[in-house]
């Protein structure tokens, strides 16, 4: 569930997490009525509960994702080297052995156009 532009999306039953631990890496992806939407979390160790944000654009070191619009097929993304107040962000609440759930919130770009997503949550099962 999120709000993106202020109208509530929702996933449409498929959500998805991959944990990679050869890599360190978890990825959720999902579809909602607004596209599709992917978060990747990266770590150097052990994934923890916390806030993970892009802080390059993109291409960050401990988080990225994309939401793809279903009506255009593109791509949003955080603005490189975003000095906004509201900055893409997500928070993992709970990691456990079965799955994790968090939040998500903040403003994603394509060129100058930008949404803003709040209210966003997962609760995913590995």
């Amino acid at each position: 569930m999120a709000t993106v532009d202020g109208k509530k999306v929702s996933f449409n039953g498929y959500t998805t997490v991959t944990k990679d631990t050869s890599l360190n890496q978890l990825f959720i992806y999902g579809t909602t009525s607004f596209g599709n939407m992917r978060l990747y979390f990266n770590s150097d160790s052990s994934f923890k509960t916390g806030n993970y944000y892009d802080v390059l654009g993109h291409y960050s070191t401990n988080f990225e994702y994309d939401f793809i619009d279903s009506s255009s097929y593109v791509s949003y993304y955080s603005k490189r080297y975003d000095t906004s107040s509201n900055k893409f962000t997500a928070t993992i609440l709970s990691i456990n052995d079965a799955g994790l759930s968090g939040i998500f919130s903040g403003d994603i770009y394509m060129n100058n156009q930008k949404k803003t997503i709040t209210d966003g949550s997962f609760n995913v099962k590995f």
